[in-house]
C-alpha cells in the first residue's frame, strides 16, 4: 500500500465525516494522523466550551479549553521529528447539540512539512 498524502491530515475513528468546517468528534477519544516536524497548528472550533486533552504519540501536550465555534488563532502542537504523529483529542462526556453527542472540531490542520 502507498504511503498516503504526507500534506493531508488522515482522521481514524471517533470523527464525523467531514462537512463544510472540517471534522468534528463523533467520540471523547478521536485520533488524526498528521506528518510533519516541529509544531503544527490546529484550528480548533465547539459549539460550546469543551476542555480537551491534546496527546502526540500517547504523550500528553497541552489540555485547552475551546470555547469558540470559528477560532481567532490556532492552538500549537509539538510533533517532534519528521515523520507520522497519531494526534489524539480526549474529552470528557460530549454535550449533544440537535440530538447527537458533537465535540471539538479541527477546522484546518497544518502541520510543519
Amino acid at each position: 500500500m502507498p504511503e498516503p498524502p504526507r500534506g493531508q491530515a488522515l482522521y481514524c475513528g471517533g470523527w464525523f465525516p467531514a462537512d463544510e468546517l472540517g471534522h468534528q468528534m463523533s467520540a471523547s477519544h478521536s485520533s488524526v494522523w498528521l506528518y510533519g516536524e516541529g509544531a503544527a497548528n490546529l484550528f480548533l472550533g465547539s459549539p460550546v466550551p469543551l476542555q480537551v486533552r491534546i496527546s502526540v504519540d500517547g504523550v500528553r501536550r497541552s489540555m485547552v479549553m475551546v470555547s469558540k465555534l470559528l477560532p481567532d488563532l490556532p492552538t500549537p502542537v509539538r510533533l517532534g521529528s519528521r515523520r507520522w504523529h497519531l494526534v489524539t483529542l480526549d474529552s470528557g462526556p460530549l454535550p449533544e447539540v440537535r440530538g447527537r453527542p458533537r465535540g471539538v472540531r479541527i477546522l484546518a490542520a497544518e502541520p510543519r512539512l
